[in-house]
């Protein structure tokens, strides 16, 4: 699901509302986590280590051009 900035306080809302506690939130295209929102302590965790997000970069970065075109960790 892609969200604008606007519309996140909606959803958190509504994800709350729900008895939704916690929403994990990953990256497709390496189908890794970039984290966990916990909404009862308004926290983020497992967030993924450097080395981890790196490896999982290298999988897909085959070229120079996905290698330009894919995020870094920071």
């Amino acid at each position: 699901m892609i969200i604008n900035r606007e519309e996140i306080y909606i959803l958190l809302n509504e994800y709350y509302l729900r008895n939704v506690k916690e929403i994990s939130v990953e990256y497709p295209p390496f189908s890794l986590r970039l984290f966990t929102l916990n909404l009862e302590n308004f926290s983020v965790d497992d967030i993924p280590s450097p080395h981890v997000f790196e490896s999982n970069l290298r999988k897909y970065a085959k070229n120079e051009f996905m290698r330009r075109d894919l995020p870094s960790y920071y």
